[in-house]
């Protein structure tokens, strides 16, 4: 996985994605995030695909040993899960599409919403969110802080999480666009959010 990381980077100079992190493009970031985590989680399920079952039992053993460190939130561990599982499906449906043709061309246009790595037909068929403009609210007292979109694996994660119920999970399927703002008051050192999202029907 991680040498497959490195290849990645001699291949494509991942560094070069840098100014998505650097501009907060966040929803860009995380779609770029789920093809490089994706991808490398492909060609690692590939090469234990060739193990016998006394390999694949000490890889499992060896491989159960890391871990550890503080717990991460459930909802952060959602969307995390999502870059390596969702992303997999995603490089998956592309080599069956093309071979590895298809997912080589796919870092010259990587997806740039978490909906297009989820639904590969979505980023296949060039399907882009619907613009959603939030106007800024001045809000007496607070700054604008930061705004970007949520996105649908974040949507996802939290009503997972929330436990909303399947009902919410199919919602966030259907994310078409959205646009979320940040509000901070320096004095109270509050924090007022606010999001608006679009589905497709």
């Amino acid at each position: 996985h991680e040498l497959h990381h490195a290849l990645q980077d001699q291949l494509w100079d991942l560094s070069s994605f840098d100014y998505l992190y650097d501009e907060e493009r966040w929803e860009e970031y995380e779609a770029l995030t789920m093809l490089i985590e994706g991808e490398a989680r492909y060609v690692e399920d590939q090469y234990l695909n060739t193990f016998d079952e006394q390999q694949r039992l000490a890889y499992n053993s060896e491989a159960g040993s890391f871990g550890g460190g503080r717990p991460q939130p459930a909802i952060i561990q959602f969307v995390t899960l999502a870059y390596y599982k969702d992303g997999r499906g995603f490089v998956e449906d592309l080599y069956e599409e093309g071979g590895w043709d298809a997912v080589d061309a796919v870092w010259a246009n990587p997806p740039t919403t978490t909906e297009q790595a989820k639904h590969t037909n979505r980023y296949l068929e060039g399907e882009q969110p619907i613009p959603v403009d939030i106007p800024d609210l001045g809000i007496e007292g607070y700054e604008l802080y930061e705004e970007d979109t949520w996105g649908e694996n974040d949507f996802i994660g939290m009503f997972a999480v929330e436990e909303v119920g399947a009902a919410g999970v199919l919602a966030a399927t259907k994310w078409g666009g959205d646009e979320y703002q940040i509000y901070w008051n320096v004095e109270s050192e509050t924090t007022v959010l606010v999001k608006i999202g679009r589905a497709h029907v």
